[in-house]
């Protein structure tokens, strides 16, 4: 009868644990789906998919004293950890390649306005076309640096 309660002990000790382990896990998959921008989530639906269906064993085939229980844990954390670096990168290029460029075309005049007196229609569009032949010569040169 001691050795039974005991055991039982044991067995309760390593069910919490392993509600734990299990709460975390999926604690951290909610806070990186919250990271997910709103105009990003259709693209990463098919990884969202994929993460789910590494944790599906976890509803349907595994049970609260399981041996493999370590190892589905591990695998989800490790399926997490690459959907948040999935998420960190997307964010960052959002952030230094396609934002700094919209912004940089957004300080591009693409024609000067007067200051103070009106233009004749001859006049702006003389001015104009010059603006725009510098800045088309500009931006050759640059694409031709950047490469």
């Amino acid at each position: 009868k001691q050795w039974y309660q005991r055991r039982v002990a044991i067995t309760a000790g390593e069910i919490k644990a392993n509600y734990t382990l299990l709460s975390n896990m999926l604690g951290e998959y909610k806070r990186i789906l919250a990271l997910i921008p709103a105009n990003f989530l259709p693209l990463m639906q098919p990884h969202i998919n994929y993460i789910e269906d590494v944790l599906r064993p976890g509803i349907t085939m595994l049970t609260w004293s399981s041996i493999s229980l370590e190892d589905y844990v591990a695998k989800g954390y490790a399926e997490i950890r690459e959907l948040e670096l999935l998420i960190e990168r997307i964010g960052n290029l959002c952030k230094y390649r396609i934002d700094a460029v919209l912004t940089e075309m957004g300080k591009t005049p693409l024609c000067e306005l007067p200051d103070r007196v009106a233009w004749s229609v001859d006049d702006f569009l003389a001015r104009t076309e010059v603006s725009n032949f510098v800045f088309f010569c500009c931006a050759t040169n640059n694409a031709y640096l950047q490469y």
